[in-house]
């Protein structure tokens, strides 16, 4: 089965073995109604071992947090500022989940907007709800001025939203913005909060842009109706952008923000910059991340070509070869390299690949083993390069009985739609098996694809 890039965002299952597979997204209003609230900071987070029940992968974890700030309307035993909780929750193992609730997934070092409930005896805390999008909010961790004072939930999130956008780190602005894009429509409820506290600085219009379109929806947000800065805004985004005007100048301004966003948001950046393909800042700026081995350079330049920008090919692809030559680092990377390389790149240059990919079948069995798994579905014959060393392996992978090579005639088979027998190739007896290999070990003949001798254990 292929590599399938799994992060985990926030969030937790309530009763875990009654929503499996049920994923709600709760809005900031929903989530804040009734609980009491605690903007804290997260110290240490200890797991323990998997839980029981029906949904493996899940694992128990303790938080303990520091409390920043409190707004106790259930007239509950909140801990004061400057004391600690023990957050008790659910969360991902380490293989993750797959068909299963969203989990919180708390780091330490950041502070969130926790709904808290108590759990009785234990003296522990539990989250108000535990399953689906937007359960927790990161934001700043610092307020201006004397703590603010708020009659409803609603207004408390709302407060602490807007602070971490307008008086933020990058960091802070990210995964505030995060949430956000998970939320329904708030402009009407945060720019005033935000036009109070930024004003008139374009620098920190454009950091929130930012922040906000390499969010997880920024894929969806078309620049030239979000910025021409004339019609009442219809979103955030553009209500935003709509306080900055729109010049070369400003434009190349919000791209190297955009450029110099975390590793983890991928997405967005990856979506929107090509809507700034032919922007010199974005092609030299993708070109110099690629330079520098940058994380997420190559998932970045994947975009940028496939939207015909080609002025990054050569770094795009040179960079490729460096990060498949270490499949662990960065799988987002590693899955665009790939297809950078199938794509676009040269014949020597899968020749290379394709040697690597031998070498670290005897020096590094892990990376051999992960790029197995991530090889395939591009559905370009081209492939067959990086398949031959696969295709010439006979030995078993971790299930005993499917081997490299009958993996790969799967694989061959989708990429040329030529038919090897593939099906036989994954359940039928060992000599129906070797004899799909062998016709796509001929299909590599035919088209002058190297490789060598098959190996067995």
């Amino acid at each position: 089965m292929r590599a399938v890039l799994f992060f985990a965002l926030f969030l937790c299952g309530f009763v875990l073995e009654a929503l499996a597979g049920l994923i709600p997204s709760w809005t900031l209003a929903q989530l804040v109604k009734e609980p009491d609230l605690v903007v804290g900071r997260v110290i240490t987070v200890q797991r323990d071992a998997p839980l029981p029940g029906p949904l493996p992968g899940v694992i128990g974890a303790t938080a303990e947090v520091e409390v920043l700030r409190r707004f106790a309307f259930n007239e509950t035993q909140t801990p004061e500022p400057g004391r600690r909780l023990q957050l008790r929750f659910s969360t991902y193992g380490g293989g993750g989940l797959v068909n299963g609730p969203m989990l919180v997934a708390l780091e330490p070092g950041k502070v969130y907007v926790l709904p808290i409930r108590p759990q009785t005896e234990s003296g522990t805390w539990r989250l108000w709800v535990e399953n689906g999008y937007s359960v927790v909010i990161p934001v700043r961790g610092t307020l201006p001025g004397s703590e603010p004072t708020a009659s409803t939930g609603l207004e408390v999130a709302l407060s602490e939203i807007a602070n971490s956008l307008a008086r933020g780190t990058p960091s802070d602005i990210a995964g505030t913005a995060d949430y956000v894009g998970f939320q329904a429509n708030l402009t009407e409820e945060l720019m005033p909060l935000l036009e109070s506290s930024v004003g008139n600085d374009q620098n920190r219009w454009l950091e929130i842009a930012a922040g906000l379109l390499t969010g997880p929806r920024a894929g969806s947000v078309s620049i030239s109706e979000a910025w021409p800065g004339t019609a009442p805004a219809k979103s955030l985004i553009q209500a935003v952008l709509g306080k900055v005007p729109r010049s070369p100048t400003t434009e190349s301004m919000l791209i190297t923000r955009i450029l110099n966003a975390e590793p983890t948001q991928l997405s967005g950046p990856a979506m929107v910059l090509p809507q700034f393909k032919d922007s010199p800042t974005t092609i030299e700026g993708v070109r110099d991340a690629l330079r520098r081995d940058a994380d997420g350079s190559a998932f970045m330049a994947m975009h940028l070509v496939r939207s015909g920008q080609a002025a990054v090919v050569d770094d795009a692809l040179a960079r490729s070869l460096r990060v498949v030559n270490r499949p662990r680092d960065f799988p987002s990377d590693v899955m665009a390299s790939i297809i950078l390389l199938v794509n676009y790149g040269s014949e020597s240059q899968l020749d290379d690949f394709s040697a690597l990919i031998r070498r670290h079948r005897t020096a590094n069995p892990e990376s051999y083993n992960l790029l197995s798994r991530y090889i395939g579905g591009l559905g370009n014959p081209r492939e067959g390069r990086i398949l031959a060393p696969f295709l010439m392996d006979s030995r078993t992978l971790d299930d005993g009985h499917t081997r490299y090579s009958d993996s790969a005639v799967w694989r061959l088979q989708e990429a040329t739609k030529d038919n090897f027998g593939a099906e036989s190739a994954r359940g039928g007896t060992i000599e129906e098996r070797d004899a799909a290999v062998a016709r796509a070990i001929a299909w590599l003949d035919a088209h002058g694809i190297p490789h060598e001798e098959s190996i067995s254990r």
